[in-house]
C-alpha cells in the first residue's frame, strides 16, 4: 500500500483553475480523515491565493 497518493493528484490543472482535494491527495495521512483535512487546507489556500501552486 502506498504511503501517499500519486503527485499527479496534487498538481493543479487548467492554469491552476482545477485543484483536486481529498484524502488521496495528502502527503502525510493518505486515505485518512487527517489527510483530507491536510489536503483541504492546502488546496483552499491555493484557491484563495488564486495561484493554483503549492504555497
Amino acid at each position: 500500500m502506498p504511503l501517499q497518493g500519486p503527485p499527479e493528484l496534487r498538481t493543479p490543472l487548467w492554469q491552476g483553475r482545477l485543484v483536486w482535494a481529498g484524502a488521496e491527495t495528502a502527503t502525510g495521512e493518505w486515505g485518512r480523515l487527517n489527510g483530507a483535512v491536510e489536503a483541504g487546507t492546502r488546496d483552499a489556500g491555493q484557491v484563495l491565493a488564486g495561484t493554483g501552486s503549492n504555497a
